[in-house]
């Protein structure tokens, strides 16, 4: 088109007036734009070449023609052409709004019959596939073997590790004997410095308490030496009278055994006599002894005073050194005791649980716990989809390094279909629908929605699983089918006609966003939008897009825009 361009331009330099007429031609026979070299600007709808965004008239949502630019009706001359060739005004793309409309959430959604289980079978182990016990389509229960692993090499070092253990064993055994002695020599060791250290520490503690004594006595002593001799003399007093009253009577009644044996009369005065005499020297004897009484309770209670604080201050200088060295003796000497006892438990407790062949026992475990896995078993019962394992190969060495078995549930099949984000909210868990197959006509399955994915994928798309009340049988996962829900909801959506949404060159539903100009001789412009469609009904597509709202204008005809989009300069 280009071309054919430049060169009726380059007609048209020469023959002004045959190109009119041409122009006139092509202008009413076949509605082509030709370019008038030197030409005033057009009236009654004619347009230049070049492709200028400018005032954009927004149309309605059924219109979806592109208007390519037309050429100007009239020409002047050369001067006044080239002039307005420069200052020529264009018309901008037709547009459509972007408008919400309600739309119908859809009844029947194209879904897929899957399995409600697909597990893959593997294993960590790094030894040769031995023997394979099943092939693509056989049933198998869940924990079946499906493959043996080479254990050879495996078996070897299980055996070394038994080796090892029973060496390990016998060493600790040794170990934790000779601990254990140690630890019973430490307790009688213990018991007998407890024995003998008490017995020591006794003996210097009444060796200190007679010291005391006799240091507080002799003070004692000493502090009430008057007291005492007032008291001794007092003693003295009252023994002799006593002494005196004891041999006055004595005297008396002598008398008077006397005066009976004789038969002498003793008078009565003498009698009184008498009896007054030895009941004086009585009372003087109490008396005496009274003093005497009081003078020693005196000395007593200052002795024994004296003696109580003597000794309790008291600090015989040999015996308490040798009763503080006992005491520190016995403290030191079983201190060390129970550090020996500690250790020698430690040592026990240690060799008990962190003996070497614990270790060794760990080691074997692990062995043996390979040797458990060293087969591959059926995750979950079903049908046997893929076998990839070969025998000799290593379990990695699959191809594509995929897994080595896939077992499928194909008993128990279940229906997925995709929803976009914002219709989401229409469907809850429980939901009924009836599922169809469209290679079955005429059999249909009630299903109910039974899990609906937590988040979108990157596309702003949920996956519903729809378990079935009765499973469909005979069918294969993989089959297509078809999900129609017993209710349909209204949503509010953004849409525009199928002609503004095309495919661009990388796989990607796209429109063309038209900004309007700001100001007076601006242009506009146009910038590709990646969009998420779904069917709105009427010819109408619903647009997803976080970039897009309501009332954006959207070229009319995106397909016809990017063709000419070639051939015309966006300003």
């Amino acid at each position: 088109m280009r071309f054919f361009f430049l060169w009726l331009r380059h007609i048209l330099k020469r023959h002004i007036v045959t190109a009119c007429l041409l122009g006139l031609a092509l202008a009413g026979g076949a509605a082509l734009a030709v370019f008038v070299y030197g030409s005033a600007p057009a009236t009654g709808g004619a347009q230049a070449s070049v492709f200028s965004l400018q005032a954009v008239p927004t149309v309605s949502a059924s219109a979806s023609a592109f208007t390519p630019p037309t050429a100007a009706a009239s020409h002047s001359s050369p001067a006044s052409s080239r002039s307005s060739s420069a200052s020529a005004a264009y018309t901008p793309p037709a547009t459509v709004a972007l408008q919400r409309l309600s739309v119908q959430q859809p009844q029947t959604i194209d879904g897929v019959l899957r399995s409600s289980a697909r597990m893959a079978a593997d294993t960590v182990l790094s030894y040769p596939v031995a023997q394979i016990d099943v092939s693509v389509g056989d049933f198998v229960t869940a924990g079946q073997r499906l493959c043996q692993l080479d254990t050879t090499e495996l078996d070897g070092d299980i055996a070394a590790a038994r080796q090892a253990v029973a060496r390990a064993q016998a060493d600790d055994a040794l170990k934790l004997e000779q601990a254990q002695k140690k630890l019973a020599d430490a307790k009688a060791r213990l018991a007998a410095d407890e024995t003998r250290l008490a017995a020591l520490v006794q003996s210097a503690l009444l060796s200190l308490e007679a010291a005391r004594h006799q240091e507080a006595v002799t003070i004692a002593d000493q502090w009430t030496e008057g007291e005492a001799q007032e008291a001794a003399r007092l003693a003295e007093i009252a023994r002799e009278t006593l002494d005196a009253y004891e041999g006055t009577r004595t005297q008396i009644e002598q008398k008077y055994q006397n005066a009976e044996a004789n038969n002498i009369e003793i008078s009565q005065e003498e009698r009184d006599a008498d009896q007054q005499l030895l009941d004086s020297l009585w009372d003087a004897a109490g008396i005496a002894q009274v003093n005497w009484d009081e003078a020693a309770a005196a000395h007593r209670a200052v002795w024994e005073s004296k003696y109580a604080e003597t000794y309790a201050q008291a600090r015989p200088s040999p015996a308490q050194q040798n009763y503080e060295k006992a005491l520190n003796d016995q403290a030191t000497t079983l201190q060390e005791n129970q550090a020996d006892i500690a250790e020698a438990e430690s040592d026990v407790e240690a060799q008990q649980l962190a003996g070497s062949a614990a270790a060794k026992q760990a080691d074997l475990d692990k062995l043996l716990l390979r040797l458990a896995q060293a087969a591959v078993y059926a995750p979950i019962g079903g049908t046997v989809t893929e076998v990839n394992a070969q025998v000799g190969l290593l379990p990695g060495a699959t191809r594509d390094g995929s897994s080595l078995f896939v077992v499928q549930d194909t008993a128990r099949l279940v229906a997925e279909v995709l929803v976009p984000g914002d219709a989401i909210v229409q469907y809850s868990l429980g939901l009924a629908a009836t599922v169809t197959v469209p290679a079955l006509a005429g059999q249909s399955w009630q299903a109910t929605i039974a899990a609906i994915s937590p988040a979108a994928n990157r596309s702003g798309i949920f996956t519903l699983t729809l378990s079935f009340a009765a499973p469909p049988q005979g069918l294969r996962a993989g089959t297509q089918a078809q999900v129609h829900f017993s209710g349909s909801q209204s949503r509010e959506v953004l849409a525009s006609p199928e002609s503004a949404v095309m495919l661009n060159a990388r796989g990607q539903n796209v429109v063309y966003l038209y900004t309007a100009p700001t100001g007076a001789g601006q242009h506009g412009s146009v910038r590709e939008v990646s969009v998420q469609t779904a069917p709105a009904g009427e010819g109408m597509l619903e647009i997803t897009a976080n970039t897009l709202k309501e009332g954006d204008l959207l070229v009319a005809n995106a397909a016809q825009y990017a063709a000419f989009q070639s051939s015309v300069t966006l300003s």
